[in-house]
């Protein structure tokens, strides 16, 4: 059965150098409509890779326009060649992204979006699998994808998520990034392009970004990935390329709300012999690593049984400079008073970073695709009672809005991570600090609230194992104390 017939998807996109133009193509099962659009696409460059020699080269050629963004140059070429030329020649570290992705994005559209065309281009939320039928297939996108699933629900599902990433990243499919890292490096640099930010990105280092936790048994297993992008966005902590330690809002006292938890405290011991275990593990290792008396430390660890080395000695009237959630609880303990050199990171509080403002749209799509996913299991249930399950096998909408959500949930969670990894082109040792050291106050705070509800946590970078009785009234305190998303707790490979 045909659907709407004025319902239209976005089926491809090509760009037409010799005309500096982009031709759309929207599609249906009866018949396909090709729209074309002027377009030049273009490259951002940061300022680091530009001279004034090299600016002056770029304005003489006369097939090219320039334009100032905040750090660094916009530059427009009909000729991609030589925008991929200019890329190579600054190592590969411009923001360059094909010209089709490019125009979609300037018009927030993508592979698989649906359509209504009534003599004007109006943008729909995507409510249904795509009705498409390619003009290289007999079948319609529908039945390759039934059809797949029915032979191999893995490879289904596979089939799925290319279509689903299609989406979600604006590229084709045939184009589609071969490793979850650069999956999650091209949404990064999408983003920039969006919001005219030149990254300046650095040749990637390996770091897993994770510490593998330990495995106990009869443990539960919290999962706070979900958690950290929520705090990384806006009204949180607002992080952002363009947000953190921005020119408007610097913090004019210790308890302004937009200060982060990288900031360092100037503080003068009072007790003699004085070991803590910091909340910021970056500058607890590199404390440990440079400061007089390893030994005692490492002793004091095993001898405590301890989960991590504490920091320490410290003596009367010694002076240094400690992690803010550090000084604060020290502060509330009696063993320090602070003093007045503080180095202090914060956040922008009157505009939202770009990258905020993505992460909180992403919320908004996945919350949107968990409600289709759960409205189809309801009417499963109501019209096929304890079968139901049987019947969402082979339901294509119900594999495709699944795919749709776990995709965008697995980007929203992860670009935190990704974006503190040495693993990452788009690592930035302030930003990366700012990221860790958020995840360390608030895995701090959980574990001293489990263990002030007579819990044992044992804790990891992104998750922790708990010993408790109660498991979800805990994370429903915790969450409430701190005013924070609840943590999940992983049941048998499933979260809830």
């Amino acid at each position: 059965m045909l659907g709407n017939p004025n319902t239209f998807y976005l089926s491809n996109a090509e760009y037409i150098e010799e005309k500096r133009r982009i031709s759309i193509e929207f599609s249906n099962l009866s018949e396909t409509k090709r729209v074309s659009f002027p377009f030049v696409p273009c490259i951002l460059i940061h300022k680091e890779f530009l001279d004034s020699a090299s600016i002056d080269y770029l304005n003489s050629l006369k097939e090219i326009r320039i334009e100032e963004i905040s750090n660094g140059l916009k530059v427009f070429a009909s000729n991609f060649s030589f925008l991929k030329e200019l890329n190579q020649s600054v190592g590969k570290k411009g923001i360059l992204l094909p010209p089709e992705t490019q125009f979609l994005l300037s018009k927030n559209w993508s592979f698989f979006d649906a359509f209504e065309l009534n003599g004007e281009i109006k943008k729909n939320n995507l409510s249904e699998f795509p009705e498409i039928r390619f003009d290289f297939a007999f079948d319609s996108l529908k039945d390759n994808a039934f059809e797949i699933l029915a032979g191999s629900k893995k490879e289904g599902t596979d089939f799925l998520n290319k279509i689903v990433l299609s989406n979600i990243l604006t590229l084709k499919l045939t184009s589609l990034p071969v490793s979850k890292a650069k999956v999650f490096d091209f949404f990064i640099e999408s983003i920039c392009f969006k919001n005219n930010f030149a990254f300046n990105k650095k040749n990637p280092k390996f770091d897993s970004g994770f510490v593998e936790k330990k495995h106990f048994e009869k443990l539960k297993e919290i999962d706070f990935s979900f958690v950290w992008p929520v705090l990384f966005s806006f009204p949180f902590y607002n992080l952002g390329f363009d947000s953190v330690n921005c020119a408007c809002c610097k913090p004019s006292e210790l308890n302004n709300k937009n200060i982060l938890p990288s900031s360092l405290i100037e503080v003068k011991f009072l007790e003699d012999g004085i070991y803590f275990s910091s909340f910021n593990s970056v500058w607890a290792g590199f404390f440990h690593s440079v400061a007089s008396g390893k030994e005692k430390r490492i002793k004091r660890m095993n001898e405590w049984k301890l989960d991590s080395i504490p920091l320490g000695p410290f003596f009367r009237n010694d002076v240094l400079r400690i992690p803010l959630d550090d000084a604060l609880k020290l502060k509330n303990e009696g063993k320090v008073v602070f003093l007045f050199d503080h180095y202090l990171n914060w956040c922008c509080k009157k505009n939202e970073s770009f990258i905020s403002k993505e992460l909180n749209e992403l919320n908004k799509k996945i919350v949107f695709f968990e409600k289709k996913v759960n409205e189809l299991e309801v009417n499963s249930i109501k019209e096929n009672g304890i079968a139901f399950s049987l019947h969402l096998d082979e339901n294509v909408e119900f594999h495709f809005f699944s795919e749709q959500k776990n995709a965008l949930r697995e980007i929203f969670s992860v670009i935190p991570f990704h974006l503190s990894s040495l693993s990452s082109a788009f690592f930035d040792p302030v930003f990366s600090n700012s990221i860790k050291c958020i995840f360390g106050s608030v895995l701090g705070k959980f574990r001293d609230f489990s263990l002030s509800n007579s819990s044992r946590p044992f804790i990891s970078e992104k998750k922790v194992l708990v010993d408790s009785d109660n498991t979800f009234d805990l994370l429903l305190e915790f969450s409430k104390n701190q005013n924070i998303p609840v943590p999940e707790m992983v049941i048998s490979g499933n979260k809830t």
